[in-house]
Formats: C-alpha cells, sequence, structure tokens
C-alpha cells in the first residue's frame, strides 16, 4: 500500500475582485484514511493586475467528517502566500484521524486595488496508506432480545491480507432509526482458512442516534486482536437492541468502511 500518488494537475483561471478569501475547488473528494500529507506545487502565471493591486493565492483543503455535502471549514496550508507569478512548493501534515474525505483548492483574494486575473496549475501529490473499501446497505430489525446480536459482513465479505494493515474506520450514515434503540460496533475475525473463517470478536457497543444521523467511527483498533497471527482479515458490523423490550426498533443503515496501513 505504501506508494505515492499523484492526483490529476487542476487548472484555475480566476478573477479576483475581493479581500475576501474565496475559494477553487476540485470538483472530486478524496479519502483522508493514511494520507499523512500533501505536496503542492502551485504555478501561477498570466497574472494582470489593476490599478495598484496585489493578490494572495494559497492551496487549500477542506474536510468533510461524514458527508461531502455537509463539509468542514476550509483552511489554507503552511507557507507564505503567492503574490505573482512562478512556481511555488507546499506541503502540508494532515490531521484526518476523525475525518473521511478531503478535497484540495486555491484560496485566492486581494490584499489591495480592486481587480485581479491570474491562470494557472495546481499540482498534488500525496503518500498512499489506505483505502475506502465497498459501502454497504443494511435493513435491520432486531428481535426484543437485547442479548441477541446480529454480525453483517462489511465490504462483500472480502478477506484482507493482514500483512501492514493498522486500523479501520467506518461511516455510518443511519436512516430511518425508529426508536434510538440501536447499538452498533466493529466486528472483525481473522484466520487462514478462507473456507472457516470462524467466529466474530466484538469490543464496545456505541449508541446509534435516531433519525436519520451520519457518524465516523474514528480510527479503530481490532478488538484487542494480533491480526498478524492469521494470514487474513474480515471487518463487520455488529448490531443490537440497547435494552430488551417490545419496542419496534427498524433502521436502514449504509456502511463505508476504510482501512489504513502502516
Amino acid at each position: 500500500m505504501d506508494r505515492v500518488k499523484e492526483l490529476k494537475p487542476l487548472p484555475f483561471d480566476l478573477t479576483i475582485l475581493s479581500d475576501q478569501a474565496a475559494y477553487f475547488w476540485d470538483p472530486l473528494w478524496y479519502a483522508s484514511t493514511g494520507v499523512p500529507n500533501l505536496d503542492f506545487l502551485l504555478d501561477t502565471r498570466d497574472l494582470v493586475l489593476g490599478q495598484n493591486a496585489a493578490v494572495s493565492l494559497k492551496p487549500a483543503i477542506q474536510y468533510a467528517v461524514t458527508r461531502i455535502d455537509r463539509p468542514e471549514t476550509p483552511f489554507t496550508v503552511a507557507g507564505n502566500a503567492v503574490t505573482a507569478e512562478g512556481l511555488n512548493r507546499f506541503g502540508e501534515s494532515l490531521s484526518a484521524a476523525s475525518k473521511f474525505f478531503f478535497r484540495r483548492g486555491v484560496s485566492y483574494k486581494l490584499t489591495a486595488g480592486a481587480f485581479a486575473r491570474v491562470q494557472g496549475t495546481l499540482y498534488t501529490a500525496h503518500r498512499v496508506l489506505g483505502s475506502i473499501l465497498p459501502a454497504e446497505e443494511i435493513s435491520f430489525q432486531p428481535t426484543n432480545d437485547k442479548a441477541l446480536a446480529s454480525v453483517f459482513p462489511l465490504a462483500g465479505g472480502r478477506a484482507f491480507p493482514t500483512t501492514g494493515i493498522d486500523k479501520a474506520k467506518l461511516v455510518i450514515h443511519v436512516m430511518g432509526n425508529l426508536n434510538g434503540s440501536l447499538e452498533w460496533q466493529l466486528a472483525v475475525r481473522i484466520f487462514n482458512d478462507p473456507l472457516a473463517r470462524g467466529d466474530w470478536t466484538l469490543g464496545t457497543w456505541n449508541a446509534l442516534s435516531s433519525g436519520n444521523t451520519p457518524l465516523n467511527s474514528g480510527e479503530l483498533g481490532f478488538n484487542g486482536l494480533t491480526i498478524t497471527d492469521a494470514q487474513w482479515l474480515e471487518l463487520g458490523i455488529a448490531l443490537r437492541k440497547s435494552t430488551d423490550g417490545s419496542d419496534n426498533s427498524r433502521a436502514t443503515i449504509h456502511v463505508i468502511p476504510a482501512l489504513k496501513y502502516l
């Protein structure tokens, strides 16, 4: 998994009319899991300045914890702002353990005057130490017995070589949780025989919010397992009622798993 990924060059053509920061974004979002840092090259050219005008440009990053239509406040990367034509390199360490997606772009504004225009390209590369896995949609309607838990395999039940795996992460979109009396946890099993995978190992139960609520698990360990004791690993999600009783609990749960590598 330890390799370098170069993102597609991001060309821009900006008309700058305000001293308030604006952003030009890549339309694509990327997995933040296992991305320790980003390297940028900001190539600015064809800068046209109005009378007494000056500009400030920098690469920018924006996170989304669970949903790309609910992003966080963007921020510019470390380093001096670009104020003229040329090639300028930047580096930024990501603090993305509790995030699931990021996108990159260019922040721009006037620092003097009333008009400027600039063209250029943002080049971006990063190490790849993680991957998003195929999503699963689960319709869950449990029995009224809290002691009975159900485990649903994730990523289509795929077996992953344990070599180099460090952490797991889940984004869970809860839809139509009828009464809020459901709980979840990461389920893991490790094995050498894909046809005899054995029992799931469970950890700590967590509440699922009622209604329609997304959550990010953050980086998770593997419930005390030494995963390198076996050749393969499978991820699942365990679901149950949080209390005994006759309440008619049910929910549809959309899960996006990810793995982080050393």
